[in-house]
C-alpha cells in the first residue's frame, strides 16, 4: 500500500535471468513514476529476499540478502 502511488502497474517477475554461484539471479519489472524508481527498487528487492526467506529458499546470510 505505501508504494501504491509509485507504481504504474504490478510487478511483473520474468523469470531466472541467470545462475550464479549465489544462486538465481530473476528478472523482474515495474514501471514507476518519475524519481521513485530507485525507492522502488529497493524495496521490491527487500520483499522479495524475505518471501524468499520465509519459504525456506535462501538462507538468511547469503551474501546480497537484505
Amino acid at each position: 500500500p505505501e508504494l501504491r502511488d509509485d507504481l504504474l502497474g504490478p510487478p511483473e517477475l520474468l523469470g531466472v535471468e541467470t545462475v550464479t554461484a549465489g544462486g538465481p539471479v530473476y528478472r523482474t519489472v515495474v514501471r514507476t513514476i518519475p524519481d521513485a524508481q530507485w525507492k522502488v527498487a529497493r524495496e521490491l528487492r527487500l520483499r522479495q529476499t524475505e518471501a524468499l526467506q520465509r519459504a525456506g529458499l535462501m538462507p538468511a546470510n547469503t551474501p546480497g540478502s537484505a
